[in-house]
């Protein structure tokens, strides 16, 4: 079930491809389904599994305990056209690189926060 409170932040983890082969190989999904309940044993909630990406969502102290390395909120303003003033979004980024679990390193390449995004409604990016 996939805790979907406010506090929680959600990441992509970005598995290796095996042997060099497409991360699209069938192969590649059996990995991905791994790893996904891995990171589920670690405590994180399983938003998606994909054989390109994980999605995780958890507390900012989890990522900061599993990954042994401090993440922070970067404010970045949004502002609405034709609206006055800017509402504040947060983007999360790690303050080092992570350090991805020794039981996972032959199978992930990277996680990463997403970072903001505009969709076409009329709102963009502040300055």
């Amino acid at each position: 079930m996939v805790n979907t409170s406010r506090d929680n932040i959600v990441a992509y983890v970005s598995p290796r491809s095996i042997g060099g082969r497409s991360v699209f190989d069938p192969a590649a999904s059996l990995v991905s389904s791994r790893v996904g309940e891995y990171f589920a044993e670690l405590g994180f909630d399983i938003v998606g599994v994909s054989p390109a990406a994980i999605t995780i969502e958890a507390s900012p102290e989890l990522y900061q305990k599993v990954f042994r390395a401090a993440i922070r909120a970067h404010p970045q303003p949004v502002r609405a056209k034709g609206l006055k003033g800017q509402y504040p979004k947060k983007v999360w980024r790690f303050q080092r690189d992570p350090e991805i679990p020794a039981e996972l390193r032959p199978q992930v390449e990277k996680v990463v926060f997403p970072a903001a995004t505009v969709v076409h409604t009329g709102i963009e990016l502040g300055e």
